[in-house]
């Protein structure tokens, strides 16, 4: 997993502008300018949008792989003589019959892992990103006081 977020763009253990304002002190917060807490909420906003299109292109992956399944084992299903079986039982023995349908889902197993650990990011992001933008209104009003 950690591959693949350094593959997309995501850093993980090396400093970067969107880790050293989420790891703020708040030493370091009440020493930023009001500039610097917009510029801080635009690099924030612009990850959350990144990580968003990145998370996007998984969904339509996964989607993809759930659609090539179901071309698959349709036939599989419809001959399946165990009528009384769960549906989601009956899928996962029609996956397992076709060794495609199985390399797809495994395919999909994985992208929906990397989707998962993803999907808070950019909600996390927006909301860091609104928290900077408040601070910055805070301080342009002690700036006028």
């Amino acid at each position: 997993m950690q591959q693949f977020e350094k593959r997309i763009g995501l850093g993980g253990l090396e400093p970067s502008a969107v880790t050293n304002l989420l790891t703020l002190t708040p030493a370091a917060l009440n020493k930023m300018s009001m500039e610097d807490c917009a510029e801080g909420a635009l690099l924030l906003s612009q990850e959350a949008t990144y990580i968003q299109s990145q998370l996007n292109m998984l969904q339509s992956k996964m989607d993809w792989c759930k659609r090539r399944i179901d071309k698959i084992i349709a036939p599989i299903i419809r001959s399946q003589l165990q009528r009384y079986m769960d549906a989601s039982y009956k899928r996962a023995l029609a996956i397992k019959e076709d060794d495609v349908a199985d390399r797809l889902q495994a395919v999909y197993d994985e992208t929906a892992s990397y989707h998962s650990r993803l999907s808070y990011l950019p909600t996390s992001l927006r909301s860091q990103a609104d928290k900077l933008s408040k601070y910055q209104e805070t301080k342009r009003g002690q700036n006028y006081g």
